[in-house]
Parts: structure tokens; sequence; C-alpha cells
């Protein structure tokens, strides 16, 4: 049962601005049906009133679209919503693919100047200490994960943090395996489980089962403090 509760929670999350939409445009359109039923009667009803006051006729009328009018908002709200929540989402892939594109012109900018087949570990080991001298440590917040406490630093979300290279290829069997069910995994839930807060961009971007599992790789360079540093890369970079 608690599987089938997951996929749900995760199909409305993933939809959740659709289904607000959705919601919302019924509200709209259900306020609006409500409102039409209810001329008729006003209007009758105005009509008995027409020697009244204006107060006394908004007393008599109002009653008549109190649940068109609320539905109308409720539907507003919703459309609100699944705005704001639909501007969250493009803001943040465009940030992953903003991070991704730089990620990509580092490696081949390396790439042009060491140019044989051989040197592939001497490049991702100039790219790792490019992104640490760009990323200085000494300008960042270190977190502690409670999984280790080597110092090591997320490509995607430009942190540093401690931690250790076997918490986290445990952590990606483990989400690898459980993609197998549940088909998708977000970037937010392998930063839950190595000790990371989650942030906006890893509720938007994940790893999908139809295109490929989450694959990682390590490579070690130098803070600006001296310290040693881990740089934990993505051979599969998450999309959405």
């Amino acid at each position: 049962m608690i599987p089938y509760v997951k996929s749900a929670k995760k199909l409305v999350s993933r939809n959740a601005s659709d289904l607000l939409l959705v919601g919302g445009v019924g509200c709209l359109l259900a306020g609006g049906i409500l409102a039409i039923r209810q001329t008729p009667k006003a209007i009758l009803l105005a009509e008995k009133k027409k020697d009244e006051k204006v107060v006394e006729k908004f007393k008599v009328l109002a009653p008549l679209y109190i649940s068109s009018m609320l539905l109308t908002s409720v539907g507003i709200v919703q459309i609100i919503c699944s705005r704001n929540i639909t501007n969250n989402k493009i803001a943040a892939v465009a940030t992953a693919y903003t991070v991704s594109e730089s990620a990509f012109q580092t490696f081949r900018e390396k790439v042009k100047e060491v140019v044989e087949p051989d040197k592939y570990e001497k490049i991702k080991k100039e790219v790792a200490t490019e992104k640490l001298r760009k990323n200085p440590v000494s300008n960042k917040e270190i977190i502690m994960s409670q999984n280790g406490d080597v110092l090591m630093y997320d490509s995607m979300s430009g942190r540093y943090f401690k931690g250790d290279m076997d918490t986290i290829n445990q952590t990606v069997n483990l989400l690898n395996k459980r993609m197998m069910s549940d088909m998708t995994i977000e970037l937010n839930e392998f930063y839950s489980e190595i000790g990371l807060p989650v942030i906006k961009l890893g509720s938007a971007v994940g790893w999908d089962m139809d295109h490929d599992l989450i694959e990682l790789y390590f490579t070690s360079s130098i803070a600006d403090n001296g310290e040693p540093c881990i740089v934990l890369d993505y051979d599969v970079i998450p999309t959405r």
C-alpha cells in the first residue's frame, strides 16, 4: 500500500501546476454557470424590491451569488498558484541547463589544452581544479552532513560539504534500485540521502528510468584553503 501512496504523491507533485490549472478553470466555469442560473431569480427579486434602497436590494441579492463568488475566487487563486509553480520550475530548469552548459564549456576548453585520449584523467582533474578555483571554499559555507569528514564539492549545486565517497556510492545504488519501482528520482532525494539540505532546483530536476540511471564520478583537487577536496560530478546530468 505504501509504494502506491508514494507513487501517487510523486505523481501529484510532478503535475501540481497542471492540476491547479485544471481545477482553477473548472472553478471559474462552475462559478459562471451558478451565476447564470441565479440571474433569472435575481431579476425577479430586483423587480420586487425596485422601490427599496440599494442596501436592502444588496442584502436580498448578494446571497444568491455567494457560491458563485467563492468558486470564482478559489479558481483565481488556483490559477495564480499554478502560474507561480510553473515559473519556479522554468527558472529551476533554466538554472540546471546553465550549470550543465557551464560544465560543458569548462570541459571543452580543457580538452583543447590536452587532446591525447590517454589524458582523460588529467582532463577531469583540470576541470575539478577549475571548478574549485571559480567557487573557492573561503567564500562558501561548509555543510556538515554527518556522513563523513572529507571535504567535498557538489558541482551541481556549487556547495561544499563533509562526506565520504562510500556513503555516496551506497546512496547511488540505493536510489537506482528505488528507481526500478518509482521510475523517477528527484535530485533532492539524492541530496537528502547524503545529508545535504534540499534546494529549489532539486525538486524540478532528477533522473528518469526511461533515460538512464544515476551515475557519478569523483575527482580530487586542492581547495583554496589548502585542504584536499573531492569533486562530485555527474556522468548522467539530472534533467526533467
